[in-house]
């Protein structure tokens, strides 16, 4: 039985918290979620095509481990600080500019899920509010679709 978990536990109750986050826009066009939410590991698929939400995002929670990883090859044979400037400075400045830019973007998506309280992935997010863990986007929309007709 998969658990669907408001983001702020109270008594253990599945109702509408009032957190708030970032704006979002409201859905104009016959959408289920104002927003959604998807937080998983780098690699993994995520079927976005069945969630009606004007705003999906997908947050990879491990990204910033794999661009380390990357940025960090060769790192373990250098014993001078003038042999890793030598090293960073032999890269171009578009490849570091691209390493910076998911740098950034591994860091913004750590924060959002701290924002959230993720514990572990898949989680999806609803509305700011409901947090349903191990399941696939699709399996997750058919969960909330039912917790929410039951209310």
């Amino acid at each position: 039985m998969k658990l669907l978990i408001p983001l702020f536990l109270v008594g253990g109750m599945v109702t509408p918290l009032s957190a708030t986050a970032n704006k979002i826009q409201s859905c104009n066009e016959n959408c289920d979620f104002t927003s959604v939410e998807v937080f998983e590991l780098s690699g993994v698929p995520v079927d976005t095509s069945t969630a009606i939400s004007k705003n999906i995002h997908v947050y990879r929670v491990n990204l910033l481990d794999k661009v380390e990883a990357k940025l960090s090859t060769g790192m373990d044979k250098i014993t001078t600080t003038g042999e890793a400037t030598e090293l960073i400075n032999s890269k171009s400045v578009e490849e570091r500019n691209h390493y910076y830019r998911l740098m950034k973007a591994g860091w913004r998506n750590l924060i959002r899920a701290d924002y959230f309280g993720i514990s572990k992935v898949p989680a999806v997010v609803f509305d700011h509010k409901y947090v349903i863990y191990g399941e696939s986007l699709p399996n997750a929309i058919k969960i909330m679709k039912e917790k929410r007709t039951k209310q």
